[in-house]
């Protein structure tokens, strides 16, 4: 009935299974009925991930409408400290790809018309938010905090997790007193939401 999307460091409960790499152990970070957009590792009592997205203020990467894979020469060109930091993260980790998230906005549109009357209303453009991966995990509190410090950054977070729950945490839909939300309960809702996460017991 409602999905909650959390991001992978608020995650319980995980499963951590040990593999080799990174010069010593590591153990993936698996979440349990849920999904998340990248892979996270515990090494060390530190997490490590394949990924971070990133937001940038200005004009970073200009890719044609519908193109979502970025030339990484292009990455920072104009701007000397983003350049400096990609540069160290690659020879440290290589930069697997960069990824745009939203490839059919482009930047400058900060209106489109209205869907019901046509009118013109302003929009966030999200036409640099981007997905940086690597080729090996990079640590990820002092990835992200390196790349917040960069003044072209609007922000940079970690890959989100969604979590699933067969419930929702709204108070009134098991208020069996007022039965304000009867009709979840007429249409069978929750069984057909176990059905449609392919979690039904197959009765």
């Amino acid at each position: 009935m409602k999905i909650k999307i959390w991001f992978c460091l608020l995650i319980v409960p995980i499963v951590l299974l040990p593999i080799g790499g990174l010069a010593g152990p590591i153990s993936p970070i698996l979440v349990e009925n849920g999904h998340c957009e990248g892979r996270m590792y515990l090494k060390d009592g530190e997490i490590y991930t394949d990924r971070i997205v990133v937001k940038f203020k200005d004009l970073v990467l200009d890719l044609p409408r519908g193109q979502r894979i970025a030339p990484q020469a292009d990455l920072g060109r104009q701007y000397s400290n983003l350049k400096s930091v990609l540069n160290q993260l690659d020879n440290a980790y290589g930069i697997k790809e960069v990824i745009k998230q939203l490839p059919d906005v482009v930047w400058g549109e900060n209106e489109r018309p209205h869907r019901r009357t046509g009118k013109p209303v302003k929009i966030i453009n999200n036409s640099q938010l981007f997905t940086i991966k690597f080729d090996q995990p990079v640590p990820l509190h002092s990835t992200i905090e390196r790349s917040k410090e960069l003044d072209i950054v609007d922000y940079a977070h970690e890959p989100i997790t969604i979590i699933y729950h067969d419930e929702p945490n709204d108070p009134l839909f098991r208020d069996d007193i007022h039965n304000v939300q009867w009709y979840f309960e007429a249409i069978q809702a929750v069984d057909a939401w176990s059905i449609g996460c392919n979690r039904h017991n197959g009765e």
